[in-house]
C-alpha cells in the first residue's frame, strides 16, 4: 500500500506531528511518501527564488519531494491560489518518477486538502484530510485567514474527500457548516506525540518554590493576557514562593513583557522567548503544572507533551482541550475567564500532590503514544482503498 502525504506545513517550520506519525505509520505494507512544498516569506522576496528546483531527499527513512514557491509582494491572492496549482504540478513530477499512490493524506484543508481535491479530479486518487487548524473554531479569525475568494477551494477539498479526520470534535461544526456533506465523512482521531521523547521524570520532593510553566505562540488567541492577570491574583492570594515560566515568541512579546512590569510580575514571570524541543521537554518534566488559557484552540499538542511528561494541566473549555483534561490529571476552566483561572491555579498549588503523576503519564501513553495513532491512520488507509 503506497500513501502519499501532503502536508500543508512541514519541518523546519512547523508541523513537526506530521513528521512523526508519517515515521510511525511506515511499514513493510504501508510505504509512505512525502511531497512538501514551502513558502518563501515575501519579506524574503528574491528573483532567484521563482526558479528553485524540486529536490528529493531521503528524510528519517522518508521519501521526501520538496519544492520552493517564492511568494511575491502584496498579490496575496494569487499567491494563495499559485501555491495550490505549483503543489499540483509537483505531484505530476513526481508521478513521473514513481508509481501512483493508492490514497493520499492531506493533512489540514487549505493548501493540501484543495491541492489533493485537484489530483482526485483528474487522477481518481482517493484521499483523507486530516484537519488541524484552530481557525476553525474562531469564526472572527476564520474568516481572516480563508477570504471568500478561497471557499470555493476549501468546499472541494471536504466535499470530495472519502474521509475527514478532525483532531477533536471542537472542529466538526464549523467543516459541516461549509460542506454539510461532511457531516456523514467526519471522525475524530487525536493528534500524536513521540512518547519515547516526552516521557516521565520524578520530579523533585520537598520543593519550596511552584511552578507554572507555559508554551505558546504569543498571539491574543493564546490568552497570555489572561494569565498574567490571573496570576497577579495567585501572588496577592498565595503565601507560597510561586513562578511562571512562558515559553515562545510572537508579535504580543513587548506588549506582554510590558504588561508584566505594570502588573509588578517581573520577579515573579520569567520569560523564556524561542526554546528548543529538548528545553520544552525539561520545562514540562521540570513544573509542578502546565497552563495555557486559549481564547480557541483545535487539540493542543503541548497539553498532551506535558501530560506525557506526567504533569498536571489546566487549559480552557475554548475546543481541543476540554478532550482532553479531566479530574485525573488536571482542570478545565470556562475560555476568557479570570477569575476562574486565578482559582484554579490556587486550587492546583493546594492539592498538586492529589495528582499522581504516573498514572498521569500512563493515561497520556494510552491515548496519544505514535504508535497506537498510526495504527488508526493505516487502518483507515485500508478501509479507503
Amino acid at each position: 500500500m503506497k500513501v502519499l502525504i501532503l502536508p500543508s506545513w512541514y519541518p523546519p517550520l512547523g508541523g513537526y506531528f506530521f513528521q512523526e506519525l508519517s515515521e510511525a505509520t511506515a511499514s513493510e505494507e504501508c510505504n509512505i511518501d512525502l511531497i512538501v512544498n514551502t513558502e518563501i516569506s515575501s519579506r524574503k522576496f528574491r528573483i532567484k527564488n521563482l526558479f528553485v528546483k524540486n529536490i528529493f531527499n531521503k528524510e528519517n527513512n522518508l521519501n521526501v519531494y520538496r519544492s520552493y514557491m517564492q511568494r511575491i509582494p502584496k498579490i496575496n491572492r494569487l499567491n494563495n491560489i499559485r501555491f495550490i496549482k505549483e503543489t499540483f504540478k509537483l505531484y505530476e513530477k513526481y508521478i513521473s518518477i514513481t508509481e501512483k499512490p493508492d490514497i493520499i493524506h492531506a493533512h489540514s484543508v487549505f493548501y493540501a486538502g484543495a491541492t489533493a481535491s485537484l489530483i482526485n479530479k483528474k487522477y481518481k486518487i482517493p484521499y483523507i484530510i486530516t484537519e488541524h487548524r484552530s481557525r476553525f473554531t474562531s469564526g472572527s479569525l476564520y474568516k481572516k485567514t480563508f477570504p471568500d475568494y478561497l471557499m470555493p477551494y476549501i468546499k472541494n477539498g471536504f466535499k470530495n474527500a472519502k474521509k475527514i479526520v478532525t483532531v477533536s470534535p471542537a472542529l466538526n461544526n464549523k467543516i459541516i457548516d461549509i460542506e454539510q456533506s461532511s457531516e456523514k465523512k467526519i471522525i475524530s482521531i487525536p493528534n500524536t506525540i513521540d512518547t519515547n521523547f516526552f516521557k516521565y521524570k520524578e520530579k523533585q520532593k520537598k520543593k519550596k518554590n511552584f511552578s507554572f510553566f507555559c508554551l505558546a505562540n504569543l498571539e491574543y488567541y493564546k490568552g497570555i493576557d489572561i494569565l498574567l492577570n490571573a496570576f497577579r491574583t495567585v501572588i496577592d492570594k498565595t503565601d507560597k514562593n510561586v513562578y511562571l515560566r512562558i515559553g515562545g515568541t510572537g508579535e504580543l512579546y513587548s506588549s506582554l513583557h510590558k504588561k508584566c512590569s505594570q502588573l509588578s510580575l517581573c520577579k515573579n514571570v520569567i520569560f523564556l522567548g524561542k526554546i528548543e524541543r529538548e528545553q520544552v521537554r525539561a520545562e514540562m518534566q521540570n513544573a509542578d503544572c502546565f497552563v495555557l488559557p486559549s481564547r480557541f484552540e483545535a487539540f493542543g499538542v503541548v497539553f498532551i507533551e506535558a501530560l506525557a511528561c506526567g504533569t498536571p494541566v489546566i487549559g480552557t473549555d475554548a475546543g481541543g482541550p476540554k478532550y482532553i483534561i479531566n479530574k485525573k490529571n488536571g482542570i478545565i476552566v470556562h475560555k476568557k475567564n479570570q477569575k476562574m483561572l486565578a482559582k484554579a491555579m490556587i486550587e492546583m498549588i493546594k492539592n498538586r500532590n492529589n495528582y499522581n503523576n504516573k498514572d498521569i503519564c500512563k493515561e497520556a501513553l494510552k491515548k496519544y503514544d505514535k504508535d497506537i495513532i498510526a495504527k488508526k491512520y493505516v487502518n483507515l488507509y485500508k478501509e479507503m482503498i
